[in-house]
């Protein structure tokens, strides 16, 4: 299974990261993967001036705005369920 974890704490929170979040449960959901993809939130990730931060399994991505999520999730998500099996 594939963790994406999406930081929540307040300097994320600000740039948007509910919102994040939110588009990317809705994106994992349209494409049916909620038995390969578990979206979790985390407080604090340690990249707080380059929010919105994601680490998808042990990668960390920075700057991770919500209106870019569906090119994220298409681009680096989706590759790795795929490698995955």
């Amino acid at each position: 299974m594939l963790t994406v974890t999406v930081c929540v704490g307040s300097s994320c929170s600000v740039r948007g990261s509910d919102e994040l979040a939110a588009e990317l449960e809705r994106l994992i959901e349209k494409e049916k993967l909620t038995n390969k993809i578990e979206l979790v939130g985390a407080f604090c990730m340690e990249m707080c001036s380059m929010g919105v931060s994601v680490k998808v399994n042990d990668r960390a991505y920075k700057e991770v705005r919500p209106e870019d999520a569906e090119k994220f999730f298409y681009t680096e998500i989706m590759p790795l369920v795929k490698s995955e099996g």
